[in-house]
């Protein structure tokens, strides 16, 4: 260390250096404590929900084109049995 003019001592650029370099990291710290592990589970968690909730939204949507589908197919099967009907000899 320099001993400045009034007696004290002068900080040198290392230890400058040192101590912005251990504010940032104290910085970082208080950041990645912010979205701790569990928070980041939680965003997680949470993406995991909207992931299900299409995958049964587009469930349900699949449940509906095959109800769709069996009231056609019922339709024709009903049209055809009354065909079979009309045509029966008598």
């Amino acid at each position: 260390m320099v001993r400045a003019e009034d007696g004290g001592y002068l900080i040198p650029p290392m230890k400058i250096l040192k101590n912005y370099i251990e504010q940032e990291l104290e910085a970082r710290i208080l950041v990645t404590k912010r979205l701790s592990p569990q928070r980041i589970s939680e965003k997680k968690e949470s993406k995991n929900e909207e992931r299900r909730f299409q995958f049964k939204e587009e469930e349900f949507t699949g449940m509906q084109e095959a109800l769709k589908k069996m009231k056609e197919l019922t339709k024709t099967l009903k049209e055809q049995k009354g065909a079979v009907k009309d045509k029966a000899p008598v």
